[in-house]
């Protein structure tokens, strides 16, 4: 007779890098996956859409407080005109280059649109990324940008970037323990299935055991 073996503990997470072209997502996702970044800074712009394409989905496995998280990272084109990807991610990071003060201001575009085409189940953050390029290594340290928190990293570096993944993972499963969806259910979906609409028979239905109900009483 076998065991039946113990359920899998680990959670499940989709998250996505956004922000515009050139921030370093490729990267800071080439760091987290210990590969080789494979394409060009420019190449990306070859994509007409911006779409999340499932070879282009790269899956790590990470442990934080005893934790066992599988990631599936995916990337952002920094392209507009398709925003299915938002809806199904659990974690959206929007990056920005401290020496490009356009990427910067950028980052509120970013946050409005995905108040437009995101639950609000998705936790959100803002990644200041090559803060290994800034004079004296560093700028002014702000821990929020527009009511999210704010992490300084060097993606080239590696400065400050497992610190970062292992902060946004703690306050992913804090935030789902703030919800009445269990994890798995929102990692796989993000979104909760909507409630079953009550119809006229089943209206019905319960009338009638109360009145049954109401005549053994009698």
């Amino acid at each position: 007779r076998t065991m039946a073996s113990a359920p899998s503990r680990t959670r499940k997470c989709k998250l996505l890098f956004t922000g515009d072209e050139g921030v370093g997502k490729h990267t800071l996702r080439a760091f987290l996956t210990g590969e080789e970044e494979k394409r060009e800074k420019h190449e990306i712009t070859q994509w007409n859409h911006r779409t999340v394409r499932q070879e282009d989905c790269k899956m790590i496995d990470r442990e934080v407080d005893g934790i066992e998280f599988r990631l599936n990272l995916h990337l952002d084109s920094g392209e507009s005109t398709c925003h299915t990807p938002y809806r199904i991610m659990n974690i959206i990071v929007i990056l920005y280059d401290p020496n490009d003060d356009l990427s910067l201001r950028n980052v509120k575009n970013w946050n409005e649109e995905l108040d437009r085409y995101t639950s609000h189940n998705v936790l959100r953050a803002v990644v200041c990324n090559k803060v290994d390029t800034l004079e004296g290594g560093k700028e002014k340290m702000e821990s929020k940008f527009e009511g999210m928190k704010l992490y300084h990293i060097s993606s080239k570096t590696g400065a400050g970037v497992e610190e970062f993944l292992s902060d946004i993972l703690r306050d992913w499963l804090l935030s789902l323990s703030n919800t009445n969806v269990g994890p798995q259910l929102l990692a796989k979906d993000s979104i909760p299935p909507p409630k079953k609409k009550e119809g006229i028979l089943d209206r019905l239905f319960v009338r009638g055991r109360e009145l049954d109900k109401k005549k053994e009483d009698k």
